[in-house]
């Protein structure tokens, strides 16, 4: 009686992340990031391409996890410990992502940057 929870999981999160993702990491679409800015980053194609890969790999996880999940393979513990340790590692990538991905603070990394 697992499979329509799984389904519903598979569509519910898997086919959006790996849709956004695809369209920000390959088609270049970074009109679909909310409120981010090109200015605010040194390199805002590299800070795209890491997000959306970023939901790529969210997508096919969770793709995985609930095919595994339909085929009585995982039990719900298991599927709940393997997406709370998915959101976890991709909330730390994320977030060095956007450390790496933002501009120097400093007015002399700034002046570096310009000369």
């Amino acid at each position: 009686m697992l499979c329509p929870y799984a389904f519903a999981m598979i569509i519910a999160l898997s086919l959006p992340a790996i849709t956004f993702g695809y369209l920000i990491a390959i088609k270049r679409r970074f009109d679909l990031l909310p409120g981010v800015n090109k200015t605010n980053f040194a390199r805002p194609e590299a800070y795209a391409k890491s997000i959306g890969r970023g939901l790529l790999i969210i997508g096919v996880c969770s793709t995985v996890t609930g095919i595994f999940w339909c085929v009585s393979e995982l039990s719900l513990m298991k599927v709940a410990v393997s997406s709370l340790i998915l959101v976890i590692i991709s909330l730390i990538c994320f977030f060095m992502v956007y450390l790496n991905a933002s501009k120097p603070s400093s007015p002399a990394e700034k002046h570096e940057e310009d000369t």
